[in-house]
């Protein structure tokens, strides 16, 4: 990475709630305590802060003003760490499945918009219930290195991952919704970077350029 830099994952262990404030009061309690290892960078599931919550996409995204991404900035801001917060965001009248990088001040730094979200239609036209496909492939260069994120299905495209090293990426984050298995630890060993996922159920890891789990 060019520095060492401490970084916490957090798994939200299948413990949902029918409200968004549920979700987020619960990940807050997390967040302390990955805070209290004092992290250079903290990751988050996908979609956390509405999974399991029963409303239309059209009232569960929300603009990157919202009072998602305000709570988890107001920590990060607190702590002086980076987050990496997914939420359903709504940009120039559409919806995407998004994974908001916030700096230790608070602000967005940057934003990733998954490329390959699930269809939810028999002829492919219909994505994650009204979700628009992310049209770039990003890293995002923080202060101990360069990063970049891949969000849940994207894990059955191995081309982007390799983008990503070409790219210069030290570090992949993976927000899912599932742990993702072995596919993991390939994609790190085989572009040389470390991989960090932050999921709803199971186990989150952390993964070295050798594919070994170095923390689950």
């Amino acid at each position: 990475m060019g520095k060492v830099a401490r970084v916490a994952t957090i798994c939200q262990a299948g413990r949902f709630y029918s409200t968004v404030e549920g979700n987020l009061k619960h990940v807050a309690k997390l967040m302390d305590i990955a805070f209290s290892y004092e992290p250079d960078l903290v990751c988050l599931p996908e979609a956390f802060a509405t999974a399991s919550v029963q409303k239309p996409l059209e009232e569960l995204a929300e603009p990157l003003d919202g009072p998602i991404v305000r709570a988890v900035a107001e920590k990060a801001r607190e702590h002086g760490s980076y987050v990496v917060c997914p939420l359903y965001t709504k940009r120039d009248g559409r919806i995407y499945n998004s994974a908001v990088i916030l700096g230790r001040s608070g602000d967005v730094v940057g934003v990733y918009d998954k490329l390959h979200p699930v269809t939810s239609s028999h002829d492919y036209t219909v994505f994650e219930g009204g979700v628009t496909p992310g049209s770039e492939l990003k890293v995002f260069d923080l202060d101990f290195g360069r990063v970049g994120v891949q969000i849940c299905f994207d894990a059955m495209f191995p081309e982007t991952w390799r983008e990503l090293a070409e790219k210069g990426a030290k570090m992949v984050v993976w927000c899912s919704a599932y742990n993702g298995g072995f596919a993991l630890r390939a994609y790190a060993y085989v572009n040389r970077y470390y991989v960090v996922s932050s999921v709803r159920t199971d186990k989150s890891v952390v993964v070295d350029p050798l594919g070994n789990v170095l923390a689950e």
